[in-house]
């Protein structure tokens, strides 16, 4: 299973450094945004282009950019 976690750098409802440490327990993917809790909204782009990274690990030969 690919696990690809957007740490935000600025969210005050659970700690950047507990993203972290939750991820890489995990053994995930780690891409750090400059965001808040709600990343998905803030940084759409980010969001996007993490999902076809991890669409694309899971799918080889598969090109979605």
């Amino acid at each position: 299973m690919c696990r690809s976690p957007i740490p935000r750098t600025e969210d005050k409802a659970i700690p950047p450094a507990l993203q972290r440490f939750m991820a890489e327990r995990a053994n995930a993917t780690i891409v750090e945004v400059p965001a808040s809790h709600v990343s998905f909204v803030s940084q759409p782009d980010a969001a996007t282009q993490l999902i076809l990274q991890a669409v694309n690990a899971t799918m080889p030969g598969a090109s979605r950019t």
